[in-house]
């Protein structure tokens, strides 16, 4: 028997396989499987035609339930969860369709008109089904193919019906199969997409999935509840215990037990007064041991599903900080390898299908076939970018120009470097103010400003704390979708602008340059328009009192009110409508105060240290003779304007209001305005002032 099956093996592999075997310098055999030749001769051809069984040891137990009973155990509470939680975590990533071949135009096309197919037709819906077969071991699809009125071949839709409605042949062709068919029947080619998962060999055609780990632990954990509910019963009731008479007849005992019983069960009885003195309840005693245990085994059941569906534990069981701290990005790291292989594993069968037949028909055999594929690389946060970039410019690293772009996108450029400030008025013949780097502390910078204004006494100057979190500003603002944002290096909030030279460290303290400011939460915040920049305005008392305290102190302003606000973005168009803006309530975070000199335009400076008495005496007559001479007409112009301005709502109705309050004017009255340059010369002659 062993000689003619020897026999009957060599005939079917052919009459040169001994030699090959025996020469390993020989080429293999194409077009041939070693490994699954012997069933052609151990049985016959017509069985590798008819529907296998499913090899699941499980299933094998379930009695003719088949896959049905699998679908029960997604009942379990913990098990759907956590096989929700699984498919949620692919189906939740984009979905691309890159080109077979990025370089062949047409190639190209085939992408996109296959792009097109299954934006159309839900792709997410249709993945959230065959993974499914992760469950059960395997899941089927079938493809509905139409002509477009591109004339191409399309997918109408994709359908996933029930799996147990199909079945594999012994060899593994995929059959339809009605009811209990042996035989099965043949489906066309080129229109169904098989997904199958977690056997351990090629040959086990109906995989084996998820369900087969969590059978037991959910059998487990459904029958014990049944005695933990039991248990829970009988501690949380008291038991009745009734003495009876031995002089009763059987009729008033069986009387009497039935009574008992009802009391137990909390009915309305009605008891003789003779036997109400026998009745009494006696309490359970609890055990704690005993009251644990039920839920240990659960607790232990669950962990066990958590583990077979999600590779590990419960994911509430992870700490943020502390021993085990790092739990929750281990947790996260596993779901995501385990989302990636999911997604892989749908995606690797389903490029086999539609994308190469749909691609042959449309395009061609010579046209490579698209890839789909689910993106899991998360892309940097450009806030945290900007963010670094700042620190790295204030330690001198620049980033390269040509690398702008690539991180940024395009639209931007690296900005010119700031022009060295003019040599201010007042310093002594050969001295060149120099603007001191970021100190790297508090006495440093003192000592900075110090060395730079050694040889003067005054300048004008500029005060303004950096933004310290610019990234949650910018990332509101992108939200609101406001466009030209200021850079995060840029942004900050002004404390003075004095054109007035002052003295600057008349104006500074130790608490101005070793706070940090944070205005909290909420609080009056609104986004308004300055000129042609979208402001945030804030409120902060802080701000203000040192704003006011330098004015105090002999500084000026440019604005006769002080608003505190940091700049968002430049909009010279006005195209943002500010007043449809949620404004950002969150917390901002501002630097210690920084001086700068302030940059003026303002012609040839007078320093008014170098007059003489006589000069300063005669500037003084000439501001009272001015203040005498004109205070009446500035007077009674500025009560026809305030007249014509109330009710005022926009820019333009200013301007009507303006030339309305001009003409109300008396002509005589107008002349001597437009005569005050004449007036303020002869009163400088008058007050010896010619020169």
């Amino acid at each position: 028997m062993a000689e003619s099956m020897i026999a009957r093996a060599l005939a079917w592999l052919g009459p040169n396989k001994a030699a090959i075997a025996d020469d390993p310098t020989s080429p293999p055999e194409t077009g041939t499987l070693v490994s699954r030749s012997g069933e052609s001769f151990i049985v016959p051809t017509e069985w590798l035609k008819t529907i296998a069984a499913n090899p699941d040891k499980i299933l094998a137990r379930g009695y003719g339930v088949g896959l049905e009973l699998y679908d029960d155990l997604l009942d379990d509470d913990v098990a759907f969860s956590t096989f929700q939680q699984r498919r949620l975590n692919v189906i939740s990533r984009r979905w691309e369709v890159s080109p077979g071949n990025d370089k062949n135009p047409r190639s190209v096309e085939a992408a996109e008109h296959f792009k097109a197919q299954l934006d159309r037709i839900a792709f997410d819906r249709i993945t959230d089904r065959m993974l499914y077969g992760i469950w059960h071991g395997y899941a089927v699809a079938e493809g509905l193919v139409e002509m477009g009125p591109d004339l191409k071949y399309r997918l109408a839709d994709i359908v996933v019906p029930d799996r147990k409605w199909f079945g594999f042949t012994n060899e593994g062709q995929l059959k339809f199969r009605p009811g209990f068919s042996i035989a099965g029947e043949e489906l066309p080619a080129n229109r169904f997409w098989v997904l199958r998962t977690g056997a351990s060999h090629d040959f086990a055609f109906y995989g084996l999935g998820l369900a087969h780990w969590c059978y037991w632990p959910i059998w487990f954990k459904r029958n014990i509840i049944k005695f933990w509910a039991l248990y829970l019963e009988k501690l949380g009731y008291p038991t009745v215990v009734g003495e009876q008479d031995d002089n009763w007849t059987d009729d008033e005992k069986t009387t009497f037990l039935q009574t008992l019983v009802a009391i137990g069960r909390d009915r309305a009885v009605k008891v003789p007064s003779d036997a109400i003195k026998g009745i009494k309840l006696m309490e359970a005693s609890r055990s704690g041991a005993g009251t644990s245990s039920y839920s240990d085994f659960t607790t232990e059941q669950n962990e066990a599903l958590m583990r077979i569906v999600l590779g590990q534990p419960g994911t509430s069981k992870a700490t943020p900080q502390g021993v085990g701290g790092k739990q929750a990005e281990v947790h996260e790291d596993v779901a995501t390898m385990l989302a990636k292989a999911d997604s892989d594993l749908v995606c690797e069968s389903f490029n086999a299908t539609f994308p190469v037949w749909l691609t042959r028909w449309n395009f061609g055999d010579d046209v490579e076939p698209p890839r789909v594929y689910r993106v899991f690389e998360e892309p940097e946060d450009l806030d945290a970018i900007a963010d670094r970039d700042v620190k790295l410019d204030g330690i001198g690293i620049k980033r390269k120009e040509e690398s702008i772009e690539e991180v940024y996108g395009p639209g931007y450029e690296k900005a010119e470097p700031p022009a060295p400030p003019p040599t201010l008025p007042g310093a002594l013949p050969g001295a060149v103010p120099v603007v001191p780097a970021k100190a790297a502390n508090d006495d440093d910078q003192r000592a900075a400003k110090q060395a730079e204004f050694a040889a003067q006494d005054v300048a004008p100057l500029y005060v303004y704390r950096q933004l310290r979190n610019p990234a949650d500003l910018l990332k509101w603002a992108r939200s609101q979708g406001i466009p030209n944002l200021m850079p995060a290096a840029e942004m900050h909030v002004t404390v003075l602008r004095s054109s007035a030279p002052v003295d600057w460290f008349a104006l500074s303290d130790t608490w101005a340059y070793n706070s940090e400011l944070k205005v909290g939460e909420g609080g009056a915040r609104k986004v308004e328009r300055f000129k042609n920049a979208i402001v945030l305005r804030f409120a902060s008392d802080d701000l203000k009192w040192s704003h006011e305290r330098k004015i105090s102190a002999g500084a000026s302003h440019e604005h006769p009110e002080y608003l505190p606000h940091v700049t968002i973005a430049l909009d010279p168009d006005q195209l943002v409508d500010v007043d449809a803006i949620e404004p950002f309530v969150g917390e901002l975070t501002f630097g210690p105060e920084m001086f700068e000199p302030l940059e003026l335009d303002l012609g040839p400076y007078i320093d008014p240290t170098q007059f003489a008495a006589a000069d300063e005496d005669a500037i003084e007559r000439l501001a009272i003779m001015l203040a005498d001479e004109t205070s009446p007409l500035i007077l009674e112009f500025g009560t026809v304007l305030q007249s014509a301005l109330e009710g005022i709502k926009s820019p333009e109705q200013a301007r009507v209001a303006l030339l309305e309050a001009f003409e109300r004017m008396p002509a005589e009255r107008m002349a001597q305005i437009a005569g005050l340059p004449l007036v303020l010369e002869r009163m400088a002659g008058e007050a010896g002032l010619e020169q």
